[in-house]
């Protein structure tokens, strides 16, 4: 009898489901291959442009603490050495504004042959005054041990409480600060120290390094003598555990900031994730270029895929024979997120370039885009007038009322002042309730009848704040640049602005 059944045919059959699942797997592994590199270069660039957010937001917020303390070194350039006994009444409104800088100390120079009355003058107002300076891997020194050498004495501190009194007396006989004075006469710029232990936590060697000093500069005029160094004691902390450290949760990145600069071998990590070290995942590194030394900020994550790759792979392997379909699907939803998380990025940038150059409470600009606005007025080296003005007797309102209700007044004054602002003119915040026009205006009686106009504007007008009935006047002063340098002009503006408040406040004093 003949056999009806090929056996090959037969054999074909068998084999065809095997066929189909091998192609069917063989498919399925190419998916998952596919699917796996893209998910791994996916989140290379999302931790690539959360690198570039996080390091702007770190360079913005140092920036920022810069231009602070470089109000409290303008103090210095704009008053007389009979008045630096004030300086703790201004420091307040500088370290009000930022969240990171814990205190402002005045490093005044003294030279060897002055020490002796330098002591007497600070005895007299410190009864327990000791000059002390603290060597590197030695104890604390008392008296001068500099060899001839001018001292940077902490002569003023702000707050002036009871640990920070422990700093008054102090100065650097280390190699660090020789380095930080030859490049501030080099450069005219803010320095920055290595991780520092702030005396104000305690002088052992088991005390945390949890600080960094900024040291800027106070020349006399535009000499090169230096009169001496402000010096702004940051808390680092909060930089790292509330800015870098807020979004490691979210994204699961690990990051190492370090230091190097000079004396940063000693403890060049400023901040460090938790279980750095054992990452191996995706690795960037960025940088941020500081006046006189870099930092270098790793960022890693723990896994070459996301927890959510994984279950688009997971998925992938279950259901092989839909796999075109499940990717296509996959692919099109990974495209929205990404396309979602440039936009969310693309957003979360913009705010940051507008908070480097705006004030965050009046969104008006800020010192650093004044600084940059005015060397451009200088440049073009066309006539422009510099205002400079405030609101009189600003602490007592904040005292009397409160600081939500100084904030309230503040956005007021600057709203109608916005409106009575010449087309073209520019206004900034300097900080706490000092303020600068850059105008077009270079006529005298026209820039007195502008002025007196907004004088007038602020004075006839009132603020509501939770039922209250809010007032202020403004001191203004104003110079009409006639060659004069960034320096000079705004300490010729600050020097009318000084004589309009000597002159009995809520005036217009513009330099002849």
């Amino acid at each position: 009898m003949p056999h009806t059944t090929d056996p090959i045919t037969g054999l074909k059959r068998r084999m065809l489901p095997l066929v189909v699942f091998s192609v069917s797997f063989m498919i399925t592994v190419l998916c998952f291959i596919l699917v796996m590199l893209n998910q791994n270069r996916a989140l290379n660039m999302n931790l690539d442009s959360f690198a570039k957010q996080q390091t702007l937001s770190l360079e913005a917020f140092i920036n920022n603490d810069v231009a602070y303390i470089g109000s409290g070194a303008n103090f210095f350039y704009s008053n007389d050495p009979e008045n630096w006994d004030k300086f703790d009444r201004f420091a307040q409104q500088t370290i009000n504004g930022s969240k990171s800088l814990i205190g402002l100390q005045w490093m005044q120079k003294v030279t060897a042959d002055e020490i002796a009355e330098h002591t007497a003058q600070m005895e007299a107002k410190y009864p327990s005054y000791q000059l002390f300076t603290i060597p590197k891997h030695e104890a604390k020194t008392y008296g001068y041990i500099l060899d001839g050498e001018p001292a940077f004495i902490a002569t003023d501190i702000y707050p002036n409480s009871e640990a920070n009194a422990k700093v008054i007396g102090f100065y650097s006989s280390r190699e660090r600060f020789k380095r930080v004075l030859e490049n501030i006469k080099q450069t005219r710029k803010a320095n920055l120290s290595d991780k520092v232990r702030l005396i104000q936590d305690g002088l052992t060697q088991d005390t945390p390094k949890t600080g960094m000093l900024v040291y800027h500069p106070v020349f006399e005029g535009e000499s090169d003598n230096l009169l001496g160094v402000v010096i702004g004691v940051v808390r680092t902390t909060y930089y790292f555990e509330n800015l870098l450290a807020s979004a490691v949760g979210d994204m699961d990145v690990y990051i190492r900031v370090t230091d190097t600069g000079f004396e940063a071998e000693d403890s060049p990590i400023l901040f460090e994730t938790e279980g750095y070290e054992a990452v191996s995942g995706h690795h960037i590194t960025k940088t941020i270029a500081l006046t006189n030394r870099d930092w270098k900020i790793d960022y890693k994550i723990d896994s070459c895929i996301s927890f959510y790759g994984y279950l688009v792979l997971t998925g992938i392997a279950l259901v092989g024979t839909t796999i075109s379909l499940l990717l296509a699907y996959i692919v099109n939803m990974q495209i929205r997120e990404k396309e979602r998380l440039y936009r969310m990025l693309d957003k979360r940038t913009e705010e940051l370039r507008f908070l480097a150059d705006h004030d965050s409470l009046t969104e008006i600009y800020n010192r650093r885009a004044f600084n940059k606005k005015l060397d451009k007025a200088i440049e073009r080296d066309q006539p422009f007038s510099l205002i400079g003005f405030d609101i009189d007797k600003f602490k007592g309102i904040n005292d009397e009322f409160g600081h939500p209700a100084g904030d309230a007044l503040l956005i007021h004054v600057i709203k109608l002042i916005s409106v009575n602002l010449k087309q073209g003119d520019d206004l900034f915040r300097l900080g706490g309730d000092e303020f600068c026009i850059i105008s077009s205006i270079s006529n005298h009686e026209a820039l007195n009848r502008y002025l007196e106009c907004i004088l007038n504007t602020v004075n006839h007008s009132h603020c509501e704040h939770k039922g209250r009935q809010l007032s202020c006047t403004l001191s203004i002063g104003a110079a009409i640049r006639s060659g004069e340098d960034s320096e000079e002009i705004m300490q010729k503006a600050d020097s009318m602005l000084y004589q309009s408040k000597s002159n009995g406040r809520n005036r217009v004093t513009i330099a002849g």
